[in-house]
């Protein structure tokens, strides 16, 4: 399942009179759906959202389906390689121009929108190989390339925003998280394992070493002086260099 967001506004651009896209709206969609009446509380909310329900979320699922079919489901569940940012780009300009057409008009603005006037925004656009720009430049994964691309106008498009995709049937999503668990702990215990071969290995060489039995004939020497301290039976003479002899006997 994807979730996602588009935050928009109408476009209260009312500049041109009866021409304005203010009052094109209220005259087509708002009548269609008795959106509004006269008076100050004519407004209805529920017809207001019964309108958003056949135009603004159809064009989003319309977009979404298309763009969710060219990518894994393991691929859209974790964002690997931040692939819902480049499904945002990719279904832009279907979104806008289905909502466009169920609308019947350009009366929704995005974020940015200040009443009709000038705006400045920017926009993501398909990077082409040709003059002609019918040949999308594509990636290493054969998605369109984008430039990032400065636009004025008094209408920001309006952009989803995913937030959230997960996997629809509750056991899928428990089974995968279940293979994560035992792949994660198999992992600390192959790296556990790994960790026990490389020390014992380090330790055979070790002992295998010259310098590493003389360094235990000194240790085991000097353990013995150190015993031999608190004994009163016990003479230490050093003999041949790191030669140690401990006699030990009664007066």
């Amino acid at each position: 399942m994807v979730y996602a967001t588009a935050d928009f506004y109408l476009n209260s651009d009312c500049k041109a009179g009866a021409k304005s896209p203010i009052v094109r709206f209220w005259e087509s969609t708002g009548r269609r759906y008795g959106i509004s009446a006269d008076g100050e509380d004519g407004f209805n909310q529920g017809n207001f959202n019964r309108m958003l329900l056949n135009t603004l979320v159809p064009a989003e699922e319309t977009a979404l389906r298309q763009e969710t079919r060219k990518f894994g489901a393991d691929v859209l569940n974790d964002n690997i390689g931040n692939v819902w940012t480049t499904m945002e780009r990719n279904l832009a300009p279907t979104f806008q121009r289905t909502l466009e057409d169920k609308l019947g008009g350009k009366y929704f603005c995005g974020t940015g929108f200040a009443g009709g006037a000038e705006v400045e925004w920017t926009e993501w656009q398909a990077v082409t190989e040709d003059e002609e720009g019918s040949a999308p430049a594509l990636d290493a994964s054969g998605q369109p390339v984008y430039r990032e691309v400065k636009k004025k106008g008094s209408c920001p498009p309006v952009r989803i925003t995913i937030t959230d995709v997960n996997f629809k049937d509750p056991k899928i999503a428990d089974a995968r998280a279940r293979a994560y668990a035992a792949e994660q702990d198999a992992n600390a215990k192959r790296i556990e394992a790994q960790g026990e071969a490389d020390r014992a290995a380090i330790l055979e060489g070790v002992g295998n070493s010259p310098g590493y039995v003389r360094l235990q004939e000194i240790e085991a020497q000097k353990q013995a002086a150190e015993a031999c301290k608190v004994s009163k039976n016990c003479t230490v003479i050093i003999g041949d260099p790191g030669n140690t002899s401990l006699p030990v006997g009664g007066r």
